[in-house]
């Protein structure tokens, strides 16, 4: 797809390639057949966009999914977007969001779990306080 702004062509750039201090990780859940890979990464706005970008087939449906530590009112998790392709899931007949069913529920806490770990890697080693002594 090619996109024209002001007679110019507009270049598309991935979420995941944007980000510093990129890690990838997986999950695994036990009803799926294959892992789910996971990006992890700083970008380069800190104080709005950070969370889960959700693809499905290659679309984005969910940006900006806030989990973990991210989901609390505090700076821990602030900065860290998550970048995960989750075909299996069903997007809505909009297709702006995920069906809340059991899958999305156990996939968005382990997201969260893994936001968490990624977070206390990056930040907390750097700082050697955990999170449980910044409250």
């Amino acid at each position: 797809m090619k996109l024209i702004l002001r007679g110019k062509p507009v270049r598309s750039k991935l979420v995941s390639r944007s980000l510093s201090k990129t890690e990838r990780d997986t999950y695994r859940p036990t009803w799926l057949m294959m892992p789910i890979k996971i990006i992890f990464g700083f970008n380069c706005d800190m104080l709005n966009d950070y969370g889960m970008m959700l693809y499905h087939n290659n679309r984005l449906i969910k940006a900006y999914e806030k989990v973990g530590y991210q989901k609390q009112e505090n700076e821990l998790g602030v900065g860290v977007v998550g970048v995960a392709e989750v075909d299996f899931l069903e997007p809505i007949h909009n297709k702006q969001d995920f069906k809340t069913d059991e899958k999305y529920i156990s996939l968005m806490k382990a997201f969260g779990e893994k936001l968490n770990d990624y977070w206390n890697e990056k930040i907390q080693g750097q700082t050697s306080q955990t999170p449980h002594a910044r409250r």
